[in-house]
């Protein structure tokens, strides 16, 4: 019998891989960072990936929670539930690995500048000359 070692993967890699299929689904605007981000920010300490957070819960299962901004106009249903679809579907093809839930946090709606002449964020609190 041949002993080839282990072989181990990293929340980081499954952070990376959720972030790239949440990205890719139509009406996500950004990955969004919540409160535990900025908390960790404050104290220095930085995430791998912005708005996904990737943890072992008491059963040894891997939970993956994201945050994300959706797009004004989209059903933010439809597009969590796609986030899960190909979040649950690229790692188990890439890594061969089960995610026990995969948690979908809209934290904002975000309007696109063009849309009926809106603001974009950083024009918010602009006055007009």
């Amino acid at each position: 019998m041949s002993n080839t070692g282990e072989i181990k993967i990293t929340n980081d890699v499954v952070s990376s891989i959720a972030g790239a299929a949440t990205m890719r689904v139509d009406g996500v605007y950004e990955l969004s960072g919540g409160v535990v981000e900025g908390i960790s920010e404050m104290l220095g300490k930085k995430q791998f990936q912005k708005g996904i957070y990737v943890k072992i819960d008491d059963d040894k299962h891997r939970v993956i929670d994201i945050n994300i901004a959706v797009k004004h106009g989209y059903k933010v249903g439809e597009v969590a539930r796609k986030i899960q679809h190909n979040v649950k579907k690229d790692i188990k093809d890439m890594l061969d690995i089960k995610i026990h839930s995969v948690n979908v946090y809209v934290d904002k709606v975000r309007i696109e500048p063009s849309e009926e002449g809106a603001p974009s964020d950083g024009e918010k609190g602009k006055k007009e000359k």
